[in-house]
């Protein structure tokens, strides 16, 4: 008989997507996933009004409170941290399985491995990182996953998880051979709401007055994941004024004719197989507010399909924050089972109740009207 483990996560950094992180929790009805401590530098008065009300996705049907100490959400107690330094918490005092890193800072192999000796087993970091020991795309490589050798674990990007997707129906099925990837992307705190300094002077321009050529790493993160098209793909973004869902414009060359029904017929086959729930199709004359918080990776626009021989083009829509968030909580599900399962929780001395942080429901807390 399988026995279930409580798998104790720390949310490192409040944000866009640790925020839509613990609301994709708070929907994942019967999770075995509980976020147990935040870390941000921002109080928890900031944290509760955030979490609450969101200007991508409505406010929360729940009561959300928070006094000196951390925040409650639909009356269950989170304490918050505030240490800028993430390598001085002392997560093992916290009972924490795993850690999400997505401060965004792009933290170095020691200070990650920093929060491993602190008491973590497992950091997964909500970005591409060289610092990891292994980079996972929920549908490509999560089979890769080794409990004993991969601690630091990185997701790519919401990005590279559309793309590699798409990528890999088209591999399995057409083998690719080259191809390029232009993602017309949401705009994203790191860019500036009026023009200001930046170190890429095109994010320094008004995000929601232009379209804003930049850069995007997908195309280093690909080879990881698929390493058979490692080399064999170019991508390049752009920063469109809308607040999230992206677009995914992909060319490929294949080693055979195909036509648009293939193409079409080979995503709607792996949409109800090996990717459902992470990969669809669509078929409806849509736009990008229409998959707003949608939770699939990529979303094949099937009316956009087109070939050319052995060339191939498709679009992919994916709502950037709510999707990666989803894609998270798999990759929890799937790393910390084998990893928690061995191990039988030790129940805390009544000594060590004595110097845990004081009950949250022993304090005076203010709700967020």
């Amino acid at each position: 008989m399988e026995t279930f483990i409580t798998v104790r996560v720390a949310i490192n950094g409040f944000g866009r997507i640790g925020r839509c992180f613990y609301r994709a929790l708070l929907e994942d009805k019967g999770s075995d996933i509980d976020a147990a401590v935040i870390n941000s530098t921002s109080p928890p008065r900031t944290l509760a009004h955030l979490l609450k009300y969101d200007s991508n996705y409505g406010t929360l049907p729940i009561n959300v409170g928070w006094d000196s100490e951390g925040i409650t959400c639909a009356g269950k107690e989170i304490p918050c941290l505030s240490e800028t330094n993430s390598s001085r918490i002392d997560w093992g005092k916290f009972e924490i399985d795993a850690v999400l890193e997505s401060t965004g800072q792009g933290l170095q192999r020691e200070e990650l491995k920093t929060i491993i000796t602190n008491g973590a087993q497992t950091v997964l970091v909500s970005a591409p990182s060289e610092e990891a020991d292994i980079t996972l795309i929920p549908g490509c490589n999560l089979e890769s996953y080794d409990p004993i050798h991969h601690k630091i674990i990185s997701m790519g990007s919401c990005t590279t998880n559309c793309l590699a997707l798409s990528l890999k129906v088209l591999d399995d099925n057409f083998r690719v051979t080259r191809g390029f990837a232009t993602t017309v992307h949401s705009y994203t705190s790191d860019q500036r709401l009026l023009d200001g300094s930046h170190e890429d002077l095109r994010r320094a321009r008004a995000a929601g007055q232009s379209l804003i050529p930049t850069r995007t790493g997908a195309s280093q993160t690909i080879g990881k994941v698929l390493p058979r098209l490692k080399g064999k793909i170019t991508c390049s973004a752009i920063r469109a004024p809308t607040s999230t869902v992206s677009l995914l414009d992909l060319v490929v060359e294949c080693g055979r004719d195909v036509s648009r029904n293939d193409v079409n017929n080979a995503y709607e086959r792996a949409s109800t197989e090996s990717l459902n729930g992470i990969l669809a199709i669509s078929n409806e004359p849509l736009v990008s507010i229409d998959y707003k918080k949608d939770p699939h990776s990529a979303i094949i626009d099937g009316l956009s399909t087109g070939t050319n021989g052995s060339m191939v083009r498709v679009l992919a829509w994916y709502d950037n924050e709510w999707a990666y968030a989803t894609r998270l909580i798999d990759t929890f599900k799937r790393i910390e089972r084998p990893a928690l399962m061995p191990q039988v929780r030790s129940q805390k001395s009544s000594e060590d109740d004595q110097t845990a942080p004081a009950s949250l429901s022993r304090r005076s807390r203010r709700a967020v009207r």
